[in-house]
């Protein structure tokens, strides 16, 4: 199979298009839709912090928290397991209630850590809403509630979480969601993203509550079954072309291992041509081996620019073999899900195939 130019035009399976297009739409709205919800559990969550915060209730004493602690260096976890033999594993059903103040107690530790307690509840009920990855809140005073159980040895990668993406992806100006851009899990989930939403008293920030959503799970829950259902491939990019998840295995390997490789969100799939467009490009950049993907991308790029179409639209491939090419926007997040229908998607070629 060649790799040539694409051309805007009416494509081979134009009587299906409007299924086709239907299709996509449908599934760009479905991830919308759960981003959306998301961003409402997690609001949920934090309208809870604040009539938890409003309560004002007695910070427990000394004593009281640490006969819980586990100390290590200057993380510590304060033992929610009272009925287990042993320490809880990783992911069990059990929150974790960390600080990364060594072992300071003084009273506005304790008091932030009786309100974070109090919420192990809402926290709980939100992961089982959705049962994706983690959910979680931050201080400004270093503690961390996460649900399920994260490990001491997990927990110490956190530290401190003010500093961590995950923290400073809320919206603090408009006291609304902000969402990161895709990011390899410290603790061995692979890439996901985080929603961050800041909790506010008046003036005052009690905090950040977050949640996550692993890409895996994306693509298992809607990418997968709209390329089985099309007879396609799926992918998302961001508005930059950043490689975020695709259904093709061949696909989503050379995403994970690339970016595990760097430790960082670096594929791309753009042009050689046109990496070089994007402003503040990471260290390690890379463009994806996949010359179709890269080249099909560009254009679906052109079309989302405020000089392109901004619609859902038909390409043919080279003049010689028909492909449908569909995109949608992801309003959520400012993605956008592709579709391309090819005979055999399974022979994808790479950018070295002639």
């Amino acid at each position: 199979m060649c790799v040539g130019a694409l051309v805007v035009g009416q494509s081979a399976f134009a009587d299906d298009a409007t299924l086709d297009k239907a299709l996509v739409t449908l599934g760009a709205g479905r991830i919308n839709d759960l981003f959306q919800s998301i961003e409402e559990s997690i609001e949920a969550v934090g309208e809870e912090w604040r009539r938890v915060h409003l309560e004002k209730l007695p910070a427990e004493p000394e004593d009281y928290w640490k006969a819980r602690m586990i100390l290590d260096g200057e993380t510590a976890i304060f033992r929610s397991w009272q009925d287990l033999e042993s320490t809880p594993g990783y992911k069990f059903p059990y929150p974790a209630l960390c600080s990364y103040n060594g072992d300071e107690l003084d009273e506005g530790v304790r008091r932030t850590a009786t309100e974070l307690e109090a919420l192990v509840p809402v926290i709980r009920a939100a992961y089982n809403s959705f049962d994706f990855s983690w959910v979680y809140c931050t201080t400004p005073n270093e503690l961390f509630l996460i649900y399920p159980y994260l490990t001491m040895e997990e927990a110490v990668y956190n530290n401190p979480p003010t500093e961590q993406e995950f923290y400073s992806a809320a919206n603090f100006e408009e006291r609304s969601v902000g969402w990161t851009l895709p990011y390899l899990d410290l603790v061995g989930d692979g890439m996901m993203v985080t929603a961050s939403f800041p909790v506010f008293d008046g003036d005052e920030l009690l905090g950040v509550a977050s949640r996550d959503i692993t890409l895996d799970e994306l693509a298992d829950d809607v990418l997968g079954e709209l390329a089985n259902g099309a007879n396609a491939i799926t992918y998302i990019v961001d508005a930059q072309g950043l490689a975020i998840d695709a259904s093709d295995p061949k696909i989503e390997k050379e995403i994970v291992s690339v970016n595990t490789e760097a430790k960082a969100p670096v594929l791309y799939f753009r042009t050689e041509e046109n990496i070089n467009e994007i402003t503040d490009l990471p260290d390690g950049v890379q463009v994806s081996s996949f010359s179709l993907i890269n080249t099909v991308t560009e254009s679906v790029l052109l079309w989302f620019s405020p000089e392109g179409k901004a619609e859902v639209s038909s390409l043919m491939y080279d003049k010689e073999e028909a492909f449908t090419i569909l995109a949608s926007p992801i309003e959520a997040t400012g993605w956008i899900l592709i579709m391309i229908q090819i005979e055999e998607p399974e022979e994808l070629p790479p950018a070295d195939a002639e």
